[in-house]
């Protein structure tokens, strides 16, 4: 649908590939000023409006996305659920009642630690 002059909403779900994938002749929007990085000199991933220096930062880090990179990082995962579980059963073997929020937080961060120092 037709917003304004050179603006659409599109919601077709079969369009997001030719809209948003690399090389589509489309650029992000004024919407994504909000998110970059408060010194206008600098810029983020997300925000970035620039095509090329947007596809030369995605280069950057797109090795450490691919699906065998991630697969990878599945026995550091496995790992902390280990952990994670454990604690769940002495927590609830003792009658200690716990914040699963709190607990789940604990967990990303191990995760996360995990997967980058280790």
């Amino acid at each position: 649908m037709r917003v304004a002059p050179e603006w659409f909403s599109i919601d077709d779900p079969n369009s997001l590939r030719l809209i948003y994938g690399p090389g589509n002749g489309f650029t992000k929007s004024d919407w994504y000023y909000g998110f970059g990085h408060p010194d206008p000199k600098l810029f983020t991933l997300f925000s970035d409006r620039n095509p090329e220096r947007h596809a030369a930062q995605r280069r950057k880090l797109g090795s450490a996305y691919t699906l065998s990179t991630l697969v990878s990082y599945e026995p550091f995962v496995d790992n902390c659920i280990d952990i994670l579980i454990t604690r769940f059963q002495e927590l609830a073997q003792a009658g200690i009642e716990v914040d699963v929020g709190h607990w789940l937080q604990c967990y990303a961060f191990d995760v996360i630690g995990e997967i980058t120092v280790s």
